[in-house]
């Protein structure tokens, strides 16, 4: 650990790559436009390379932390979900929770809900009727 000037960082010998947080974010932004430390010696105190402390400085928004989504425990269920809701749209999503658990379905209710509430309106049947008619009334 690093200490100088009120600074406190973590270095850890021999490890690269290391992600920069909201804080040592806005740390690094503070020393430089504030206190007015250069970049080099942004770099000597923290261990992290220039190039990072000039990305970091250039940033208008702290770094986020992204992450790909990963599989649904519904992925493997959605085919027999779809052949389900042709046959029948109106099946209730605790019936349809009841069919899949014979193959195996670990998921949770509002997994399987949620799913089904985007996914109905795709298999509704159009109205052959209408109800109402448009046009004028009385005319004479």
């Amino acid at each position: 650990m690093a200490v100088e000037a009120g600074l406190v960082f973590v270095i850890e010998p021999g490890v690269e790559g290391r992600l920069l947080d909201v804080e040592g974010w806005a740390e690094l932004r503070r020393e430089h436009f504030v206190r007015g430390v250069s970049i080099k010696e942004l770099a000597r105190r923290t261990g992290m390379s220039r190039n990072t402390i000039r990305s970091a400085l250039r940033a208008a928004e702290p770094p986020v932390y992204r992450r790909m989504p990963g599989p649904s425990k519904l992925d493997p269920f959605k085919e027999e979900i779809h052949r389900l809701l042709r046959d029948d749209p109106g099946l209730p999503g605790q019936r349809i929770r009841e069919l899949i658990a014979p193959l195996r379905y670990a998921g949770g209710k509002t997994i399987l809900d949620d799913y089904l509430h985007e996914l109905r309106p795709l298999f509704r049947r159009p109205r052959t009727f209408q109800r109402t008619v448009y046009g004028r009334v009385g005319v004479g």
